[in-house]
This record gives C-alpha cells, sequence and structure tokens, in this order.
C-alpha cells in the first residue's frame, strides 16, 4: 500500500481516459478540475467508455476539490445505483490504492480531507409506480450545496424529473454585505461588492438514445451554449480503451444481422429501427372538425389518485368518413379518426366519473361510446359512471394481449395518416414513440396512450375496419 497519500499530492486527473473526455474538463484559478460546460451529455453505444468516463471524471473533481460539497449518482433504480455505480466508483479507488482517502458507505463515499461527498441513489425503488419517483426527486431536490449530478441511463428520464431537479438543485449561496466587505478589506482581503460563493452546478447525462431526440438531449439543447453533446462508440474510443472480447461480440452481431445492432453498437434511436411502432412523421395535426359520425372515450383508470399511483387515462377520439376514398381498398375502410380531447390525471373515482358525464354531455349530440377496461375494478367502474349519468353508452373490454399487441393496429392507421390530432397530445405522442415490437420502452404506465388505444380500436371495430401493421411505411 502505497503511504501518506493526500488531496495535495494526488495528480488532477488520476486514470487515462479517451481524449474526447478529456476535453469535457478545465481546470480553474484554485487548481480545482471542473466541467468545460454545465450540461455534459455522453451518448452512444456499448463499450465506448461513457460511465467509466464519468466515474473518473468525478473522483478526479472530487478529489481535486478544495471546500466540502455533494456529488450526486442517479440511476432509475436504488439497487442498481448501488450495484453498479457504487461499484465502478470502489474500482477506481482500490485501483489507485487510495482507499484510506475516504470513509466508504453503502450510500456515499466521503474523501476525508475535503469532506466531498460522493452520493448514490435511485429515481424510484424497484416495483413502486412511475409517480413514485416525484417523492424521491422532490426530497432530491431540497439538498443544499450540491455540485455535480450524473444521471446514468438517462434515456429513461423523463421531462418532469428534469423538470424537478435542474432548476433547484443550487450549492450553497453567500452573499456579503457592504459592512462585512469593508471588514474584511481591512484584514487585506478585497472582494468585490455583491460578491457571491455561491457555484453553479454540474450535471452528467450517460445514455443510449431511444428516440431521435429524448427528453435530455431536447432538454439540454435549450441551454446552448451552456452545454456539450458528445455521441462516442467503440469505434471511436483509442485502441487502448476498446475491449476486445466486446468488439468480437460486436462483429458476430453484425454479421448475424442482429436487428438492434446500430442501436445496440452505434447509438442510434430505436424508434428509427423496425422495432418502433410510431414515427414522429406519423403524427399529423388538423382543425377540429365541425361534427363527428361517433364519439368514443378511453377510460383507464388508475388503482389509486394519490400522487404515488399511475394516472386515470381519458382521452376522447372522433370519427368521421373520409372525403377522399379513390385509393381505398376496401368498401368499410373510409373512416379518419380524429384526437379531439386528453383529461388524463390523477382522478378518484368521483372525479373522473364527473369528467366522463362533462365530456358526455359535450359531445353526446354525436353519440357517445365510453369504453372502459375492466380487469382492475371490475363493475365498479360502469356502477360509478351510470351512478351519474344512466344514458352513458359504456363498451366493456377485457385486455386479453400486452399493450404493444393492443397497439398494433391503432399503429397501422398512423402509418397510413388516418389519425390526427386536434389538441393538445404532446405526452400521448412521448407514450406512443416508446411502443415498439420490443416492448414499452420506458418506466411506468402509458396511461395516456392507453385510453387512446382503447378508443380507437372500439372506433376501429365499430367501422368494421380491418387493417394489418405495417412495418416499412416511412
Amino acid at each position: 500500500m502505497v503511504k501518506n497519500i493526500t488531496k495535495e499530492n494526488l495528480p488532477l486527473l488520476m486514470f487515462d481516459i479517451p481524449k474526447v473526455f478529456e476535453d469535457c474538463l478545465v481546470v480553474n484559478k484554485d487548481n480545482e478540475l471542473g466541467l468545460s460546460h454545465k450540461f455534459l451529455v455522453m451518448k452512444g453505444g456499448r463499450g465506448s467508455c461513457k460511465s467509466q468516463s464519468a466515474a473518473t471524471i468525478l473522483l478526479s473533481i472530487a478529489n481535486s476539490l478544495k471546500d466540502p460539497c455533494k456529488i450526486l449518482c442517479l440511476r432509475e433504480l436504488n439497487k442498481t445505483t448501488k450495484d453498479s455505480l457504487h461499484e465502478m466508483f470502489m474500482q477506481l479507488i482500490n485501483g489507485a490504492m487510495i482507499q484510506d482517502m475516504y470513509t466508504i458507505t453503502n450510500e456515499k463515499i466521503l474523501n476525508k480531507s475535503n469532506g466531498v461527498e460522493i452520493m448514490f441513489t435511485g429515481a424510484r425503488e424497484k416495483g413502486d409506480s412511475s409517480e413514485n419517483k416525484e417523492s424521491i426527486l422532490n426530497s432530491i431536490k431540497s439538498m443544499t450545496n450540491i455540485r455535480y449530478i450524473w444521471f446514468e441511463e438517462s434515456q429513461y428520464l423523463k421531462k418532469r424529473a428534469l423538470d424537478i431537479i435542474i432548476p433547484s438543485a443550487r450549492s450553497t449561496s453567500v452573499s456579503l454585505t457592504k459592512q462585512h466587505l469593508s471588514f474584511l478589506k481591512d484584514m487585506g482581503v478585497n472582494l468585490d461588492l455583491g460578491t457571491n460563493f455561491s457555484k453553479d452546478v454540474g450535471f452528467i447525462f450517460t445514455l443510449n438514445p431511444q428516440l431521435p431526440e429524448d427528453d435530455v438531449i431536447k432538454y439540454v439543447k435549450l441551454y446552448k451554449d451552456e452545454s456539450k453533446i458528445l455521441h462516442v462508440n467503440i469505434v471511436d474510443v483509442e485502441e487502448r480503451f476498446q475491449n476486445k472480447n466486446l468488439l468480437q461480440t460486436m462483429e458476430a452481431e453484425r454479421l448475424a444481422n442482429d436487428p438492434e445492432f446500430q442501436h445496440k453498437w452505434y447509438g442510434e434511436p430505436k424508434s428509427n429501427m423496425y422495432l418502433g411502432m410510431f414515427k414522429h412523421e406519423y403524427f399529423k395535426r388538423a382543425v377540429l372538425p365541425i361534427n363527428f359520425e361517433k364519439v368514443y372515450i378511453g377510460l383507464d383508470i388508475a388503482i389509486s389518485n394519490s400522487k404515488k399511483s399511475d394516472k386515470t387515462g381519458i382521452v376522447v377520439i372522433g370519427k368521421n368518413k373520409r372525403n377522399d376514398v379513390t385509393n381505398v381498398t376496401s368498401s368499410h375502410d373510409n373512416y379518419n379518426y380524429f384526437v379531439i380531447d386528453d383529461l388524463t390525471g390523477n382522478y378518484s373515482p368521483d372525479e373522473w366519473s364527473i369528467k366522463i358525464d362533462e365530456l358526455y354531455q359535450k359531445y353526446k349530440e354525436y353519440g357517445v361510446v365510453v369504453v372502459i377496461e375492466t380487469n382492475q375494478g371490475g363493475d365498479m367502474i360502469a356502477n360509478t359512471i351510470r351512478n351519474r349519468n344512466i344514458f352513458v353508452n359504456i363498451k366493456e373490454v377485457k385486455a386479453v394481449k400486452n399493450k404493444v399487441t393492443r397497439a398494433e393496429p391503432v399503429s397501422s392507421l398512423y402509418a397510413m395518416g388516418r389519425v390526427f390530432h386536434c389538441c393538445n397530445t404532446t405526452i400521448i405522442e412521448e407514450q406512443l414513440l416508446r411502443f415498439s415490437t420490443d416492448g414499452y420502452q420506458a418506466v411506468g404506465s402509458p396511461d395516456n396512450a392507453d385510453a387512446l388505444v382503447w378508443a380507437i380500436t372500439e372506433a376501429i371495430k365499430s367501422s368494421n375496419v380491418s387493417v394489418v401493421l405495417l412495418d416499412n411505411i416511412q
């Protein structure tokens, strides 16, 4: 064991990392390491040293800092955070033989000499609903003296999580009065009026993108000059960083025409591959039609209405005959479908039944069918609706297929340009883009999209329309 290693005699960057990541570091006048940009995004495929380089950079920064602060390392699940990220830092510490510099627990690594804490947590606990992450994220945002936050596998982060943490993550802020500045000047310390010792928080995101522009990429781009986005793959790093076994696996999968090859190894978005059931270009806007032949309300209730529960999906679809049917192959295949309302939210049974009644009154002149999924709730759902309005036409459906299989006919209609959005459908579109034949590519439940699928599926049935999944439509 090397003796007497201290913060002062450590090199600023302890480990060799690919040159592309070295360029993300700067050294300030106090000889502290820091990030070159407030937001650093490392994206790409397997074997590109993204996570290893992020851990190396943050450990080196932690060792170079002069004052106590917190560095947060986040992943979707608490367990995987502790098993993977914590272990990654421990390998670095053990490899450099600097264990004596730290107090180490499962939750954090504390540098004894400068008080810097590297902390590990997850956005949610395993098995908890997607909304539960807000309580954890809110507890994170209440922390002070944070200098850096690392989001690993941030392709699963939603805009809501970013909205919670990024604007509110803060370091300790100190602003001095004129009197104290004068006192310091008499003591030989000259500071400018209004000096503020607050340190801006830096963010690192590592990911293999699911979509052409994941929420993280879209969010970071808003900050323009404050952000740096790097796309790095295994073939882009120097040979000494390339794992030979991974290279052999990559070549074998290339020769085998693995359908996920481009995503897995080159970081290409999944929705650009055949696995993506919905594409951005499928989503067409339209002015709200004057009237409808029929209106369908998809209702997908949540088990509870707490902030930790999934939401109750309420989406309204209008159906009209097409004006131009010259290219229609079936005499029945002559309808367009319009998404005209999305009222999805956290509701009690009394609250969502009020919403259903209000929508019924709004669209009853066209004939309204409320489509309810009865796997959860059974007769309670229909009874709750009829207790408020006995005239509502209810169609009960039971989920006997997985949600991806149920969405296939709807995907086909979108691909043929037969579905139009006439209201704010941002959340619906984000959820639909994560539907693939490989499963739903996100954490949590796509409540808005589920309600839409139920409504359109019933509208298709009543139109006697037969559609198939079209894989190759561009």
